[in-house]
Protein backbone atom coordinates (compact mmCIF):
# COMPACT_ATOMS: atom_id res chain seq x y z
CA UNK A 1 0.00 0.00 0.00
CA UNK A 2 2.79 2.38 0.86
CA UNK A 3 4.39 1.58 -2.46
CA UNK A 4 1.15 2.29 -4.33
CA UNK A 5 0.60 5.56 -2.49
CA UNK A 6 4.18 6.72 -2.90
CA UNK A 7 4.57 5.84 -6.60
CA UNK A 8 2.93 9.07 -7.92
CA UNK A 9 5.37 11.08 -5.85
CA UNK A 10 8.25 9.01 -7.20
CA UNK A 11 7.03 9.59 -10.75
CA UNK A 12 6.61 13.31 -10.07
CA UNK A 13 10.12 13.51 -8.61
CA UNK A 14 11.48 11.69 -11.65
CA UNK A 15 9.79 14.15 -14.01
CA UNK A 16 11.10 17.07 -11.99
CA UNK A 17 14.60 15.64 -12.16
CA UNK A 18 14.31 15.18 -15.93
CA UNK A 19 13.16 18.77 -16.36
CA UNK A 20 16.05 20.00 -14.25
CA UNK A 21 18.56 18.00 -16.30
CA UNK A 22 16.98 19.21 -19.56
CA UNK A 23 17.11 22.79 -18.35
CA UNK A 24 20.74 22.40 -17.40
CA UNK A 25 21.56 21.01 -20.84
CA UNK A 26 19.78 23.92 -22.52
CA UNK A 27 21.81 26.28 -20.39
CA UNK A 28 25.04 24.56 -21.34
CA UNK A 29 24.14 24.68 -25.03
CA UNK A 30 23.37 28.39 -24.74
CA UNK A 31 26.64 29.07 -22.93
CA UNK A 32 28.56 27.03 -25.51
CA UNK A 33 26.87 28.96 -28.31
CA UNK A 34 27.76 32.29 -26.74
CA UNK A 35 31.33 31.11 -26.26
CA UNK A 36 31.59 30.07 -29.92
CA UNK A 37 30.23 33.41 -31.10
CA UNK A 38 32.74 35.39 -29.11
CA UNK A 39 35.73 33.08 -29.37
CA UNK A 40 35.27 31.36 -32.75
CA UNK A 41 36.72 32.43 -36.12
CA UNK A 42 35.49 35.82 -37.29
CA UNK A 43 36.40 38.46 -39.83
CA UNK A 44 38.52 41.11 -38.18
CA UNK A 45 37.67 44.77 -38.49
CA UNK A 46 41.07 45.34 -40.14
CA UNK A 47 40.25 42.76 -42.84
CA UNK A 48 36.90 44.39 -43.47
CA UNK A 49 38.47 47.81 -43.69
CA UNK A 50 41.07 46.46 -46.14
CA UNK A 51 38.27 45.09 -48.31
CA UNK A 52 36.46 48.42 -48.20
CA UNK A 53 39.65 50.30 -49.08
CA UNK A 54 40.22 48.04 -52.08
CA UNK A 55 36.63 48.45 -53.24
CA UNK A 56 37.00 52.22 -53.04
CA UNK A 57 40.23 51.92 -55.07
CA UNK A 58 38.29 49.88 -57.61
CA UNK A 59 35.54 52.51 -57.83
CA UNK A 60 38.18 55.20 -58.36
CA UNK A 61 39.76 52.96 -61.01
CA UNK A 62 36.42 52.64 -62.82
CA UNK A 63 36.02 56.42 -62.91
CA UNK A 64 39.63 57.08 -63.93
CA UNK A 65 39.53 54.71 -66.90
CA UNK A 66 35.81 55.14 -67.77
CA UNK A 67 35.04 51.45 -67.25
CA UNK A 68 31.47 50.16 -67.39
CA UNK A 69 30.22 46.84 -65.97
CA UNK A 70 26.91 45.18 -65.20
CA UNK A 71 26.55 43.59 -61.76
CA UNK A 72 28.06 40.22 -62.70
CA UNK A 73 30.93 41.88 -64.54
CA UNK A 74 31.52 44.23 -61.60
CA UNK A 75 31.93 41.33 -59.18
CA UNK A 76 34.26 39.42 -61.52
CA UNK A 77 36.34 42.45 -62.49
CA UNK A 78 36.63 43.45 -58.83
CA UNK A 79 37.90 39.96 -58.00
CA UNK A 80 40.51 40.18 -60.78
CA UNK A 81 41.43 43.72 -59.72
CA UNK A 82 42.01 42.57 -56.13
CA UNK A 83 44.17 39.65 -57.32
CA UNK A 84 46.29 41.98 -59.46
CA UNK A 85 46.47 44.53 -56.65
CA UNK A 86 47.81 41.82 -54.35
CA UNK A 87 50.42 40.85 -56.94
CA UNK A 88 51.45 44.50 -57.38
CA UNK A 89 51.90 44.99 -53.64
CA UNK A 90 53.75 41.70 -53.27
CA UNK A 91 56.23 42.55 -56.04
CA UNK A 92 56.76 46.10 -54.83
CA UNK A 93 57.58 44.82 -51.33
CA UNK A 94 60.60 42.90 -52.69
CA UNK A 95 62.69 46.02 -53.24
CA UNK A 96 63.17 45.54 -56.97
CA UNK A 97 64.72 48.21 -59.17
CA UNK A 98 61.31 48.67 -60.81
CA UNK A 99 57.88 49.44 -59.41
CA UNK A 100 54.52 48.07 -60.54
CA UNK A 101 51.37 50.18 -60.58
CA UNK A 102 47.68 50.16 -61.47
CA UNK A 103 46.81 50.93 -65.10
CA UNK A 104 43.97 50.37 -67.54
CA UNK A 105 44.77 46.65 -67.71
CA UNK A 106 44.51 45.89 -63.97
CA UNK A 107 41.00 44.44 -64.34
CA UNK A 108 42.25 41.78 -66.78
CA UNK A 109 43.76 38.38 -66.05
CA UNK A 110 47.10 37.57 -67.74
CA UNK A 111 45.24 35.20 -70.08
CA UNK A 112 42.70 37.87 -71.03
CA UNK A 113 45.44 40.43 -71.67
CA UNK A 114 47.38 38.00 -73.86
CA UNK A 115 44.30 37.07 -75.90
CA UNK A 116 43.23 40.68 -76.39
CA UNK A 117 46.50 42.53 -76.94
CA UNK A 118 49.27 40.11 -77.92
CA UNK A 119 49.28 39.03 -81.55
CA UNK A 120 50.74 35.72 -82.75
CA UNK A 121 54.27 36.04 -84.08
CA UNK A 122 54.47 36.49 -87.84
CA UNK A 123 57.68 35.92 -89.75
CA UNK A 124 59.03 39.13 -91.25
CA UNK A 125 62.20 38.99 -93.40
CA UNK A 126 65.15 40.19 -91.35
CA UNK A 127 66.77 43.42 -92.45
CA UNK A 128 70.11 42.89 -94.19
CA UNK A 129 72.00 45.76 -92.59
CA UNK A 130 75.55 46.11 -91.36
CA UNK A 131 76.07 47.29 -87.83
CA UNK A 132 77.55 50.78 -87.66
CA UNK A 133 80.92 51.25 -86.02
CA UNK A 134 80.67 53.13 -82.75
CA UNK A 135 83.71 55.31 -82.01
CA UNK A 136 85.25 55.30 -78.54
CA UNK A 137 84.29 58.48 -76.71
CA UNK A 138 85.95 57.88 -73.36
CA UNK A 139 84.43 56.82 -70.07
CA UNK A 140 80.67 56.90 -69.76
CA UNK A 141 78.40 56.89 -66.68
CA UNK A 142 77.02 53.59 -65.46
CA UNK A 143 73.47 54.72 -66.24
CA UNK A 144 71.61 57.66 -67.77
CA UNK A 145 67.93 58.38 -67.23
CA UNK A 146 66.88 60.20 -70.38
CA UNK A 147 63.52 60.96 -68.81
CA UNK A 148 65.30 63.26 -66.40
CA UNK A 149 66.98 64.90 -69.40
CA UNK A 150 63.59 65.58 -71.02
CA UNK A 151 64.32 63.31 -73.96
CA UNK A 152 61.41 60.87 -73.61
CA UNK A 153 57.87 61.47 -74.87
CA UNK A 154 54.75 60.19 -73.04
CA UNK A 155 54.07 56.46 -73.18
CA UNK A 156 51.68 55.41 -75.95
CA UNK A 157 49.49 52.34 -76.29
CA UNK A 158 49.24 50.07 -79.31
CA UNK A 159 45.84 48.61 -78.42
CA UNK A 160 45.08 45.53 -80.52
CA UNK A 161 47.73 46.48 -83.11
CA UNK A 162 50.99 44.52 -82.93
CA UNK A 163 53.18 47.53 -83.71
CA UNK A 164 55.72 47.58 -80.91
CA UNK A 165 58.46 47.81 -83.56
CA UNK A 166 57.04 51.18 -84.64
CA UNK A 167 56.80 52.54 -81.08
CA UNK A 168 60.36 51.39 -80.32
CA UNK A 169 61.91 52.92 -83.43
CA UNK A 170 59.97 56.19 -83.25
CA UNK A 171 60.77 56.56 -79.54
CA UNK A 172 64.48 56.19 -80.29
CA UNK A 173 64.30 58.80 -83.05
CA UNK A 174 62.40 61.21 -80.78
CA UNK A 175 65.09 60.81 -78.14
CA UNK A 176 68.07 61.31 -80.44
CA UNK A 177 66.36 64.35 -81.99
CA UNK A 178 66.14 65.94 -78.53
CA UNK A 179 69.66 64.88 -77.51
CA UNK A 180 71.01 66.45 -80.70
CA UNK A 181 69.86 69.85 -79.48
CA UNK A 182 66.35 70.09 -80.88
CA UNK A 183 62.96 70.48 -79.21
CA UNK A 184 61.43 67.22 -78.01
CA UNK A 185 58.73 66.34 -80.54
CA UNK A 186 56.13 63.56 -80.56
CA UNK A 187 56.44 61.83 -83.94
CA UNK A 188 53.79 59.87 -85.82
CA UNK A 189 53.80 56.17 -85.02
CA UNK A 190 50.67 55.85 -87.15
CA UNK A 191 52.58 56.98 -90.24
CA UNK A 192 55.08 54.17 -89.72
CA UNK A 193 52.32 51.58 -89.31
CA UNK A 194 50.48 52.72 -92.43
CA UNK A 195 53.33 53.69 -94.76
CA UNK A 196 56.43 51.58 -94.02
CA UNK A 197 54.93 48.51 -95.71
CA UNK A 198 55.56 47.10 -99.17
CA UNK A 199 59.11 47.99 -100.21
CA UNK A 200 60.12 48.44 -96.56
CA UNK A 201 58.74 44.97 -95.67
CA UNK A 202 56.89 45.91 -92.48
CA UNK A 203 53.34 44.60 -92.30
CA UNK A 204 51.45 47.18 -90.28
CA UNK A 205 49.64 45.78 -87.26
CA UNK A 206 51.01 42.31 -87.93
CA UNK A 207 54.63 43.13 -87.10
CA UNK A 208 57.82 44.62 -88.44
CA UNK A 209 61.43 45.56 -87.69
CA UNK A 210 62.91 48.74 -86.29
CA UNK A 211 65.64 48.53 -88.97
CA UNK A 212 63.01 48.93 -91.69
CA UNK A 213 61.52 51.89 -89.82
CA UNK A 214 64.92 53.61 -89.76
CA UNK A 215 65.28 52.96 -93.50
CA UNK A 216 61.86 54.47 -94.11
CA UNK A 217 62.64 57.58 -92.03
CA UNK A 218 65.99 58.04 -93.79
CA UNK A 219 64.28 57.90 -97.19
CA UNK A 220 60.94 59.58 -96.50
CA UNK A 221 61.27 61.44 -93.22
CA UNK A 222 58.52 61.37 -90.57
CA UNK A 223 55.80 63.80 -89.54
CA UNK A 224 54.97 64.94 -86.04
CA UNK A 225 51.92 63.41 -84.37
Amino acid sequence: MDNLLSSPKTKESSNTLKLAIFGSLIGLVYIAGVFMVFSGPKVSSSAMSQFEVEEQEFKNYINRYSKSYNLDQYLERFRVFRDNLGFIRSQNSLGNTWVLGVNQFTDLTPQEFKAKYLQPKIQVPAANLQAAEIPFVGTVPAAIDWRAQGAVTPVGTEGNCSCDYAFAAVGAVEGIWKISGNTLTVLSVQEIIDCSTGFYSNIGCSGGYVDYVYQFIQMKGITSA
